[in-house]
């Protein structure tokens, strides 16, 4: 097999396992919006790590094989592979580029949905703590340069004696 089409083949696996990331962080999305149970995104995280590893792996498999294809240049991007190739492969190549150019931007928008959704669930839940643990009025004058450890402790929520 051409070493050419290895890489091809590798790079084909590479977008299939983006794709994958894709879909979980999708599923990520749903999970968060509708304030699921926390076991899911947990079992998501777990998915989404085993990923990311894979695509690691599948990574560093590509990038000995460009630097066997291509010599120990520089430039081992897919941009120099495009252009060493030629014919059906490189028409093969450019179509992966634009490939991996959209899944990677769909990619950035989705895990960006997500942490904005997390902070905001984050936000939510600081305010309802405040709201149930109000913070304590000071009773009595303190200096203002007396330090923060001889002021008593902040009262649990719940009583330790019962």
């Amino acid at each position: 097999m051409k070493m050419v089409l290895r890489i091809i083949q590798t790079l084909e696996n590479l977008y299939e396992l983006h794709e994958h990331l894709y879909d979980l962080a999708v599923k990520k999305t749903e999970v968060l919006k509708n304030n699921e149970d926390v076991s899911k995104l947990k079992e998501l995280l777990k998915k989404e790590q085993l990923c990311i590893k894979m695509i690691q792996q599948k990574e560093e498999e590509r990038m000995k094989q460009v630097a066997a294809w291509l010599g120990n240049q520089e430039d081992q991007s897919l941009t120099a592979c495009i252009e060493k190739a030629s014919g059906a492969d490189k028409k093969k190549l450019e179509h992966l580029k634009d490939s991996f150019l959209e899944i990677m931007t769909k990619l950035k928008a989705a895990n960006e949905l997500n942490e904005q959704l997390t902070h905001y669930a984050l936000q939510f839940i600081n305010m309802t703590l405040d709201m149930v643990m109000p913070q304590e009025p000071a009773l009595s004058y303190q200096h203002p340069k007396q330090p923060q450890e001889q002021l008593a402790p902040r009262r649990s929520m719940f009583d330790s004696k019962a």
